[in-house]
């Protein structure tokens, strides 16, 4: 359940609209520093997920590109959650570390982002 609201605030987070440089569906760069560069610069947190999601290549590179989306998402999202959803918010991601403390592999690294 907890992952659960974690996902939902991630989610709530997204708005709506897309980069049309990202309209073909390809990635520019699958090397983690212009991907991370790229991120930052995306107009929106649906913009920087949909070039995280296109550019992922299903190792450890990933994982700072992925933080770069948290943190430009959350920079949308955070600042419009109550006191109490922020709390929310920080138990699940809490919850979430410490489901994945001391596993190994991009999954569990990717937990603690």
């Amino acid at each position: 359940m907890r992952m659960q609201s974690f996902s939902a605030a991630i989610l709530a987070a997204v708005t709506i609209g897309a980069s049309p440089a990202l309209a073909d569906g390809v990635c520019p760069d699958r090397r983690s520093e212009p991907r991370v560069a790229a991120i930052e610069a995306a107009s929106s947190c649906k913009q920087a997920d949909r070039l995280d999601k296109l550019c992922w290549i299903g190792a450890m590179a990933d994982l700072s590109p992925a933080r770069a989306v948290v943190v430009k998402c959350e920079k949308d999202f955070l600042t419009r959650l109550s006191k109490r959803g922020l709390a929310r918010y920080e138990s699940d991601r809490q919850a979430c570390l410490k489901r994945y403390e001391g596993r190994r592999g991009s999954g569990a690294a990717s937990a603690r982002l």
